[in-house]
């Protein structure tokens, strides 16, 4: 469907009426939108920008997410996106040392995954939810939320030439990190010791890259990291990530970090010596760990980093979106059925999604809290360059492959070192 006539003139009605409004046309936004749809719920999805627009982002789309869109039935048209395929993971010690691992076989999902820029892969996931038969408002920033006489959430606000309502039974905030929704409905929270930051620059005309995304703990940017994701047409999304906190009490931020890292670090420095930017350094927060109280309220539920659903070992939330949306549209579904979308009816929601990821988030931060100690990531690279099978591992572990619990403390690494 062609983008023109995609966009529901928001001029057209003084009134719009939805079952659900969808604000935030990211994978989460756009996967909860196309699953409503599918059922038959009447669905706005609104989004602030014009598409295809960026998204400042790692871009990394891992193997678990890759099943998340076999299930929508996107992941054909993924495959022959033109997005480069990545087998792998590379990781790099702080003392330079570097191992690199293929994913592994044998687990519930593929072994390889793509790398995309979100402008492209976001608005392949938006065309999905509008031929699913979402209407798609764009340009049109959401400043606030209606409540009905009891207070439940029962719409948002639209700015754009003036002042435009759109009513709901439901509205879903999937609108980031800074989300509108979770503020004006009293959702908001700040998880200040899982608050991530991070920055990213695209260059092209990028030499000697190879189908692997690549970690790097390297000395100049600890306790952050460093990427290096190799995209297709000879170009690169190179950015750094870390704790906004731990920098600023260090005197430092990842900005200067990323320059740093680009100007002294070999595996970038040898390869950027012909390549132009082609996307400025861009940064963005990065809300982890799924550590927030609450996620739904009378009429409203939280999906992707609204929802803080994102992964504090690598800062991946793509898979995490996905998956919530579908809950999130199922649970919705079922209460609009009902004609119950009272905060306790939609707990439904706030359980399920907890009890799929916070096992993971928890392993992840006691992996990555491990991942900090530089003789440790010195010994698990020296070790796993000499064992495929420990390379395999890491990178099984870092692309969300493998159960987390099986490598949460120092002795169980140390075991599988041997």
């Amino acid at each position: 469907m062609a983008l023109e006539n995609a966009i529901y003139d928001v001029h057209r009605s003084a009134n719009m009426a939805y079952d659900v409004a969808v604000v935030g046309a990211g994978p989460g936004g756009s996967s909860t939108a196309a699953a409503l749809a599918r059922r038959g719920v009447s669905v706005a999805l609104i989004d602030r920008s014009m598409f295809p627009r960026d998204k400042v982002c790692g871009g990394a789309v891992s193997p678990r997410a890759l099943s998340s869109l076999d299930a929508m039935g996107l992941l054909p048209a993924v495959e022959r996106g033109g997005f480069r395929r990545i087998n792998g993971v590379r990781v790099a010690a702080p003392n330079g040392t570097d191992v690199r691992g293929d994913a592994p076989s044998g687990t519930p999902y593929r072994n390889y995954g793509y790398t995309v820029l979100r402008a492209e892969f976001d608005d392949l996931m938006r065309r999905h939810a509008v031929d699913a038969g979402a209407e798609f408002i764009c340009g049109a920033p959401v400043i606030d939320v209606i409540r009905g006489g009891d207070g439940a959430i029962t719409g948002v606000v639209l700015r754009r030439d003036g002042r435009t309502e759109v009513e709901a039974r439901a509205v879903v905030g999937a609108d980031g990190a800074g989300s509108v929704v979770a503020r004006k409905s009293g959702l908001y929270a700040r998880d200040t010791e899982n608050l991530g930051v991070a920055v990213r620059v695209v260059y092209a005309n990028v030499g000697g890259l190879e189908d692997y995304v690549e970690f790097h703990y390297d000395r100049s940017v600890l306790p952050g990291y460093a990427w290096i994701f190799p995209l297709a047409d000879d170009r690169v999304n190179i950015g750094l990530g870390g704790f906004g906190d731990r920098f600023k009490r260090a005197g430092t931020d990842v900005f200067h970090l990323l320059d740093v890292f680009i100007r002294t670090n070999r595996w970038a420095r040898d390869r950027l010596k012909d390549a132009r930017v082609v996307m400025e350094p861009a940064g963005w927060a990065l809300p982890m760990g799924g550590r927030t109280p609450m996620t739904v309220a009378d009429g409203v539920v939280l999906v992707g980093d609204s929802a803080h659903q994102i992964n504090p070992l690598t800062g991946e939330g793509i898979e995490y979106a996905m998956e919530a949306g579908a809950m999130a549209a199922d649970v919705l579904a079922k209460a609009l059925d009902e004609g119950d979308l009272s905060r306790g009816r939609l707990m439904e929601y706030d359980r399920r999604w907890r009890d799929a990821f916070m096992s993971d988030f928890d392993d992840s931060i006691r992996i990555r809290d491990m991942m900090e100690r530089q003789s440790l990531v010195n010994m698990l690279v020296r070790r796993a360059r000499k064992k495929p099978a420990l390379a395999s591992d890491l990178a099984g572990i870092i692309a969300n492959m493998l159960p987390k619990e099986r490598y949460n403390t120092r002795f169980k690494w140390f075991r599988r070192m041997i």
